[in-house]
């Protein structure tokens, strides 16, 4: 609220300064800040204060028979850097309530090149990396799978796919979709990445192909790179005038 006081200096300034002004301040007598989301630090701003974890206090542990204006204070032994929790939500962790909830699913697809899905270490034998079945058929490799079988859900991209069908890491399989919805996102790939920054451009809409051979076949012309898929999308460009 404008109270009429100012600070001259270099500047006029009133309490306006203090925090951006609006109504809610007047309406709810609180302290409000609203702030326009125009600017990327803006967002991180926010990001930082829903996500910055537990509430903490700083105490301080002391006979009250000790006189402790007198004594050393040794503030490693005395000041604790702990987790405070209230009373209630203490009585919720007891109770086990549900903390959060999150609706609408989100889905994260898994992607990779072909012949990569199987992850192992240099020290693994060559025989147990081989017959790592399960891990060979992947979220993607089943996608393909699927569109084979089933005609109906060929129109339908990789991102898209999800909104009938729902994945079931424990059987390794698509099936259909019977309630409830998801939102779909495919992990991040910065263009730094290459061939899986191009393959993650081309499940985004590309329309159910059944391997990574048709996923870079466009008008029957078969492309050798990802990239060069892309290009001939029309999603890069290139040299050629």
């Amino acid at each position: 609220m404008n109270d009429g006081k100012k600070v001259i200096g270099r500047y006029e300034v009133d309490n306006h300064w203090v925090v951006p002004y609006n109504e809610l301040l007047r309406k709810y007598n609180a302290h409000i800040n609203v702030e326009i989301v125009a600017y990327f630090y803006i967002v991180k701003y926010l990001y930082k204060y829903i996500h910055k974890g537990f509430d903490k206090a700083s105490i301080v542990i002391y006979n009250q028979q000790d006189n402790v204006q007198s004594e050393v204070i040794d503030k490693i032994q005395q000041y604790l850097d702990c987790r405070y929790i209230s009373s209630f939500e203490a009585c919720w962790r007891i109770y086990e309530f549900p903390l959060q909830q999150r609706n609408p699913l989100v889905e994260r697809l898994q992607y990779h090149l072909e012949n990569q899905q199987v992850v192992f270490d240099d020290r693994d034998n060559i025989a147990n990396i081989v017959s790592r079945v399960t891990e060979q058929r992947t979220m993607l490799t089943a996608w393909f799978e699927t569109n084979a079988i089933y005609a109906k859900v060929r129109s339908l991209t990789y991102v898209e796919f999800p909104t009938q069908l729902v994945w079931i890491d424990s059987r390794k399989i698509w099936i259909r979709r019977k309630r409830g919805k998801s939102i779909r996102r495919l992990y991040y790939a910065h263009p730094t990445f290459g061939e899986r920054y191009y393959h993650h451009m081309l499940l985004c809409i590309v329309h159910g192909p059944t391997s990574f051979t048709e996923l870079c076949t466009i008008d029957e012309i078969i492309h050798d790179t990802n990239k060069a898929a892309c290009i001939d999308f029309g999603l890069l460009d290139d040299d050629n005038e």
